[in-house]
C-alpha cells in the first residue's frame, strides 16, 4: 500500500510538471517572416505605402539579417499600417498552460515634421488597442535609431493581431517614415503559470494519502 500511494505521488507530481512546462518545452508560437527575411511581406497585410527593403533614408539598415519594412507614412497614420495575426491554437497550447507571454519589435522612425504635427508619428496596436506610440519631438528631422518595443499581455490569450502604423497626424506633409524588423513572441520566464486543475485534483489525493499513512505509522 505504502508502495503504491508513493507511485500515485510520484506520477501527480510528474504530470503537474509536464503540465506546468508544457508551453516551455513544446513548439512555441512565432511571427510569420518576423524578420523580412524572404525579401518580401509574405505572413503579413498592410495598407497604403508599405514594401519591404535593403535600406532606408538616413542611410538607416536593418537592425538584423538583410530586410526590414519600411512604413511610409505618405497619408494618415490610421491609413498606412502594417499586420500580422498570430495563433496560440496552431501551437495547441492553450490559455492556462501559458507563462507571461508578449510580442517585440524592434523600430527605426525618421521624423521630419515638427511639433504639434505628428502626434504620434508612429504606433502600435494589439487587438486594435493603440499600446504605444511615438511623437515628432522637434523642428528638423529626427531620427531615434533602432529602438525596442515589447509588450506583455496582461492575460492569457489564445490569438492575437499586432499592427504597426506609421503617418501624419494635423497634415500631410513632412511625412515620417518606421522601419520594422525583428518582430517575435517573447516569453517571461520568471513567471511560473498555475498548474492545471486536473493535475491538482490528481495530486491532492496522493499527498492526502502520504500524509494519512504517516499519521498511522506514528
Amino acid at each position: 500500500m505504502k508502495k503504491l500511494l508513493w507511485i500515485t505521488f510520484a506520477a501527480a507530481v510528474i504530470i503537474s510538471l509536464s503540465t506546468v512546462s508544457s508551453f516551455a518545452m513544446g513548439e512555441r508560437p512565432t511571427v510569420q517572416n518576423a524578420g523580412f527575411e524572404a525579401g518580401n511581406l509574405s505572413g503579413w497585410t498592410s495598407a497604403g505605402n508599405v514594401s519591404v527593403v535593403e535600406s532606408g533614408a538616413q542611410e538607416i539598415m536593418p537592425y538584423a539579417g538583410n530586410y526590414m519594412a519600411q512604413i511610409y507614412g505618405s497619408s494618415y497614420t490610421n491609413n498606412t499600417w502594417l499586420s500580422q495575426d498570430v495563433s496560440m491554437q496552431e501551437y495547441g497550447f492553450f490559455a492556462p498552460d501559458m507563462p507571461a507571454f508578449g510580442i517585440s519589435a524592434r523600430y527605426n522612425l525618421v521624423m521630419p515634421d515638427y511639433p504639434p504635427y505628428d502626434n504620434p508619428a508612429f504606433k502600435v496596436a494589439i487587438n486594435g488597442n493603440t499600446v504605444f506610440s511615438v511623437s515628432d519631438p522637434s523642428s528638423g528631422i529626427d531620427v531615434t535609431g533602432w529602438q525596442e518595443f515589447t509588450y506583455f499581455f496582461p492575460e492569457p490569450v489564445t490569438a492575437f493581431n499586432v499592427t504597426f502604423y506609421a503617418g501624419n497626424t494635423g497634415d500631410t506633409i513632412s511625412s515620417p517614415t518606421a522601419y520594422i524588423d525583428n518582430v517575435a513572441c517573447v516569453y517571461n520566464e520568471d513567471t511560473s503559470p498555475v498548474p492545471e486543475p486536473a493535475s491538482m485534483l490528481l495530486l491532492g489525493p496522493a499527498l492526502l494519502g502520504l500524509l494519512g499513512l504517516k499519521k498511522k505509522k506514528s
